[in-house]
């Protein structure tokens, strides 16, 4: 029970032994049957309420199944165009891949044949350059073997160790006291080497 009819019937009650003791009989029934008709009547409006709350979802109800059925149709239509246009699309992209199979199998044999004509110009490139290579190394070692007979000069410093110095103002020899020069070949005999400040 609500605290508003426990309000309301303990109300009830005292106005009744109010009217008891003043009033007449007649107004203690007429009371009552406002009393009792007040206290069924809240309790009877929950029930009407949800009746109508029923027969109003109800037939919500229907118009919601109504209008999904139709909504399910056209979506059913809808999912039919689109599985028939997905099917085309498919067919497409597969002959579009056999073309380009097809086009990719054309152009590799082209790489091919370009590749095997550019292999045989760089080996006939690379015979040239070998034939030229060669022939400028006749060269040098002609140049080489001229040269070697104008035997190059070296500095050596004989008190301060065995380096041999191309030039004879090298900072390697800035610390020796005295110094020689010889051809190169015989300073190489007799075991120097070439400076450190020179390599």
């Amino acid at each position: 029970m609500s605290y508003l009819f426990l309000a309301f019937l303990g109300s009830a009650l005292i106005s009744l032994l109010f009217f008891n003791r003043q009033r007449p009989r007649k107004w203690r029934r007429v009371l009552i049957i406002i009393i009792a008709l007040i206290g069924l009547g809240g309790s009877l409006m929950p029930v009407a309420a949800a009746n109508s709350k029923k027969t109003s979802q109800h037939q919500v109800d229907v118009r919601e199944n109504k209008a999904a059925r139709a909504n399910s149709s056209a979506l059913k239509k809808q999912l039919a165009t689109k599985k028939t246009e997905a099917s085309q699309l498919t067919k497409q992209v597969a002959s579009q891949s056999r073309l380009v199979k097809k086009q990719q199998k054309a152009s590799e044999s082209e790489r091919v044949r370009a590749a095997s004509a550019s292999i045989a110009a760089t080996s006939q490139a690379s015979e040239a350059a070998q034939q030229q290579a060669a022939i400028q190394a006749s060269q040098q070692a002609q140049q080489a073997a001229s040269a070697q007979q104008v035997e190059q000069m070296v500095t050596i410093a004989p008190n301060s160790g065995k380096k041999y110095h191309l030039d004879p103002n090298c900072r390697g020899l800035s610390r020796a006291n005295s110094t020689t020069t010889m051809p190169l070949s015989q300073a190489q005999a007799e075991g120097y080497t070439l400076c450190g400040w020179e390599d």
